[in-house]
């Protein structure tokens, strides 16, 4: 409808020049008072609610992420309680993270709410809100030389038969047995040669 279809509707004369009249709304408060107010033309953001903080993964990218794609809002009118955020990876609010980097890091992202249409531009600039992401430690990866190790004793045990005998204690006798056998050699030899 245009202002031509509204002045044929209210059968109002060609000559009114409704651009520069002003529209007021009846109300009613919770006594039955009546009174014109102005009607609001143009919803206003009233506040934000940041999201809860993240934990992810490291080496997880920011795309990755499962970041929030909307933010809970509350507006003049009421007409929305979520908008769309598009959340800034490349300036961060506090900290930085490196995905190369294996210990936890903390980074905080500025997320900038797109608003409709009818809403209030803020003269301070876009509308933002932030979230706090924790990206955990990587796991410790443990030394390979222990695994090395590890890997030759378990083929030691796995070649044992069952014989836990001191071997050091068969090959002394059998040294004391060949000395022995040499000693009675020589001993029968000088009796022998004695005779």
């Amino acid at each position: 409808m245009n202002i031509s279809d509204i002045k044929t509707e209210l059968g109002l004369s060609v000559d009114i020049d409704l651009l520069t009249a002003k529209i007021w709304l009846e109300s009613t408060d919770t006594n039955g008072l009546i009174y014109a107010v102005e009607p609001i033309t143009r919803d206003e953001l009233i506040s934000i609610t940041p999201p809860d903080p993240m934990t992810v993964e490291n080496g997880t990218a920011y795309e990755d992420m499962k970041l929030p794609e909307t933010v809970e809002v509350e507006t003049a009118l009421n007409s929305v309680t979520k908008l769309p955020v598009v959340w800034d990876t490349d300036n961060p609010k506090e900290g930085s993270y490196d995905p190369s980097i294996k210990t936890e890091q903390t980074v905080t992202l500025y997320g900038i709410l797109q608003l409709p249409d009818a809403f209030e531009q803020n003269s301070d600039g876009p509308a933002t809100t932030t979230i706090t992401i924790t990206i955990k430690a990587a796991p410790e990866i443990s030394d390979n030389s222990n695994n090395d190790n590890d890997s030759e004793a378990d083929a030691e045990d796995s070649a044992k038969t069952g014989d836990s005998t001191n071997l050091a204690l068969w090959i002394a006798l059998l040294l004391f047995s060949v000395a022995g056998i040499g000693v009675m050699a020589i001993y029968t030899r000088r009796k022998r040669t004695n005779e």
